[in-house]
Order: C-alpha cells, then structure tokens, then sequence
C-alpha cells in the first residue's frame, strides 16, 4: 500500500508538470496567432487607406480636368497643352498632400518560418496530449489499485481483530473453568478438564 501511495504521488507530480509544459505550448501557438493576425491587419489598414487617397486623387484630377476643358473650349492647342499641365500638376499636389500616414516602413513577418514554428509546437503539444492520456489513464488505474489495496487491508485487519477477539475468548473461557474445578477434587478435576476439551473439539468438529 506504501509502495502504491509513493507511486501515485510520483505519477501526479510527473502529470502536473506535462500539463505546465502543454499549456506553455498553447500559449506559444496563441501569441504566433495574435501576431500574424496583427500584422494583417496593419497591411488591411493601409491598403484602405491608399485605397481611400488613390480615389480622392481621381476625382480631383476628373474636377481639374473638365474645368480646364470648359474655360478653353475654343482655345488653341497649347491651351490644351496647359490644360494638361495643370492636370498633372494638380495630380503631384494631390499625391503629395495626401499621403497616407501608415505608409511608413512595417517589417513583416516570415511566414515560412511563423508556419514551421507553429506547426513544430503543434506536433509538440500533440506529443502532450498523448502523454497526459497516458497518465490519466494510469493514475485512474492506480487509484483503483490503491483502493483495492485498502479493501484487502481493511480485510486482512478485520481477520487479525477476530483472531484476536477468539483468542481472548479462549483465554476468557480457560480463565473462568479454571477457576469452577479449582477448588474440587483430583478426581472430579480431571473429568471436567477431559469433558471441556472433549467438547471443545466436538464444537470445532461441528463448525
């Protein structure tokens, strides 16, 4: 029962630190997620944005456009030459002002080596996985045992308290029929004692 005790302690200390070491690995996975994921999302951001200011710029330089087109209806070519020239020179302004402000610099991630890093925590956490089973299933199995070990015990405890009560009934009993022949005669004592052990062995025949 000892031995079985040391053992689930052991088991459990040793199942403990599996799930310490599986809950590090869901971690692991879950910040490399929250990070590509906001990572994206800078690229989504930005990607609006430019989006955003690439239509202003067209519709400005639209405006531009028919405006030049109808002060200069019945001008020359070289009109129409500054018309253009005004176009682009309105185009340059417009990019100019409004750049986008999330167009600086964002170092992106290695997504080769992000997949390769998250796919070895998830063989990793799997391995976990396996190995937690394998100590729940025998830690179930062993407090069976340890149960069953405690029955026997009880059992085996209970065997040594009834042998015990049996034998100081025995000593009871030898105790008070010594002290009923003790005051007779050598005759009559030696036919009580062959009468009580004649019919203790009888009885022991019976049961």
């Amino acid at each position: 029962t000892e031995g079985t005790k040391q053992w689930l302690e052991s088991e459990y200390s040793l199942y403990r630190v599996l799930l310490k070491q599986r809950e590090e690995k869901l971690n692991g996975i879950r910040e490399l997620e929250e990070q590509i994921a906001s990572w994206f999302a800078c690229d989504v951001l930005m990607y609006k944005e430019q989006l955003q200011n690439s239509n202003s710029n067209v519709n400005a330089n639209n405006g531009n456009m028919n405006a030049n087109i109808n002060a200069n209806a019945n001008a020359n070519v070289n009109a129409n030459i500054n018309a253009n020239v005004n176009v682009n020179a309105n185009a340059n302004a417009n990019a100019n002002g409004n750049e986008s402000k999330t167009t600086e610099l964002i170092t992106r991630p290695n997504l080769n080596e992000y997949c390769e890093k998250r796919e070895k925590l998830k063989q990793e956490l799997k391995k976990l996985d396996v190995l937690c089973e394998n100590k729940e299933f025998f830690l179930h199995k062993g407090k069976v045992i340890k149960e069953a070990n405690m029955v026997v015990m009880l059992a085996t405890q209970s065997a040594a308290e009834a042998k015990k009560l049996q034998q100081l009934h025995n000593e009871q009993a030898m105790e008070e029929f010594g002290n009923e022949v003790q005051d007779l005669p050598i005759g009559q004592k030696l036919v009580c004692v062959f009468f009580f052990f004649f019919k203790k062995k009888k009885k022991d025949i019976e049961i």
